[in-house]
């Protein structure tokens, strides 16, 4: 009896630890037919991010990817700096043909600096290896003046 009463209580403590998957969507819905039935969402608009030391799980969203560059001063429009492969897996390249004296720093989303190192060559590969999968800016200043901010994705 003693050992039924003891399962019974384990049941209960670990039914409060079971987690399902909640999504708050924009829209969505569900459609009934003879084979079945499909429940669907649009626009997650909140989302859980469960982080170990080893990998990171993003609930209930859907990952995208997104190229873009975001520039801060209308003299750099004429500057040629490209970073690729955009998104990355692991390391990107950095080219930065004609710019001397300058660096890049790799920034989190939250402003946080990552990385920082000066130019040592017209090309240049930028480690993101030990990072994890995120989205991140890299920015590139010369003479303490921004020239260029990309918007990285780290798959």
């Amino acid at each position: 009896m003693k050992k039924y009463f003891l399962i019974l209580i384990y049941l209960c403590i670990a039914s409060t630890m079971l987690v399902a998957q909640e999504v708050v969507g924009a829209s969505g819905g569900s459609s009934n037919g003879n084979d079945g039935s499909v429940s669907y969402s649009v626009g997650n608009v909140a989302y859980t991010v469960e982080n170990s030391g080893v990998a990171r799980a993003t609930a209930g969203v859907h990952q995208y990817y997104e190229i873009s560059m975001v520039t801060s001063i209308p003299e750099a429009e004429k500057i040629n700096l490209s970073v690729y492969p955009n998104p990355t897996s692991d390391n990107l390249i950095l080219s930065v043909p004609g710019i001397s004296k300058a660096q890049y720093s790799v920034y989190s989303l939250d402003g946080k600096l990552l990385l920082q190192k000066m130019l040592t060559s017209e090309t240049v590969e930028v480690q993101l290896s030990d990072k994890i999968s995120a989205t991140y800016l890299l920015k590139v200043t010369q003479n303490g003046k921004e020239l260029k901010t990309f918007k990285i994705i780290k798959k």
